[in-house]
């Protein structure tokens, strides 16, 4: 289902309105590009997902990189009105608790009003995780779900990078993501473990970017022993 997307720009608030998938090809690239020219004007913005039927990795990832990338700015990302489907999947990911959402628009918009202080991330000491993707929206879906549960999730591009940060920082697991179905176990053992012999590999497959955002957070967690 194409994604259209309506605007009203109110109070030096942006409220994005979507109905449709939010999914990984042009769907998460028109919302990319109007989340980009909103984010020019103010660093507060709402997205409406009232009528969001489906949302996979890539969508979710999306959406929490300009989140986060709004709150650097003190501003904020925040949903209103969410569909069932959405407000289980926040529930079921754990990112309720990081996602601030409203039963309306007028909630939304007047919870700036009663924000005084920017949301502060309290720093993660759990096992470590270095993920090597290019995509940065896949990394903030991974980062996003797995520090929720304890993990501390660092991500790097290229297989070069992670190299030379594993000469002077430990990790306990390495995460190869989809964007890399070129770096084999071979390739991995060669490059990466004289860095980090005991370091534990785990893979993202192809299809990951792609799939509903419900079943790659089953995934991911299961992926590292973690019931959802």
């Amino acid at each position: 289902m194409p994604l259209h997307l309506s605007t009203k720009f109110t109070d030096n608030i942006y409220l994005v309105r979507c109905d449709g998938a939010i999914t990984l090809g042009p769907e998460a690239t028109a919302l990319e590009a109007q989340l980009d020219r909103c984010a020019h004007a103010t660093a507060k913005i709402i997205l409406n997902l009232s009528d969001v039927h489906r949302l996979d990795s890539m969508g979710l990832g999306l959406i929490v990189r300009h989140m986060a990338a709004l709150r650097k700015r003190n501003g904020d990302l925040r949903i209103a009105a969410p569909s069932p489907f959405v407000a289980s999947l926040l529930e079921h990911t754990m990112l309720s608790a990081v996602l601030k959402s409203f039963p309306t628009d007028s909630d939304a918009l007047s919870s700036f009003d009663r924000s005084t202080t920017t949301q502060k991330t309290e720093p993660c000491h759990g096992r470590r995780i270095l993920l090597i993707d290019s995509s940065p929206d896949l990394c903030a879906f991974v980062r996003s779900i797995l520090s929720q549960h304890g993990f501390d999730v660092h991500s790097i591009s290229t297989l070069r990078d992670a190299k030379t940060l594993l000469h002077s920082q430990s990790v306990d697991f390495l995460l190869i993501g989809p964007s890399n179905p070129h770096i084999t176990s071979d390739i991995l053992h060669q490059t990466l473990g004289p860095a980090a012999p005991k370091t534990t590999p785990r893979r993202l497959s192809p299809d990951f970017k792609t799939t509903n955002a419900h079943e790659a957070s089953a995934t991911l967690l299961n992926l590292f022993g973690v019931t959802a």
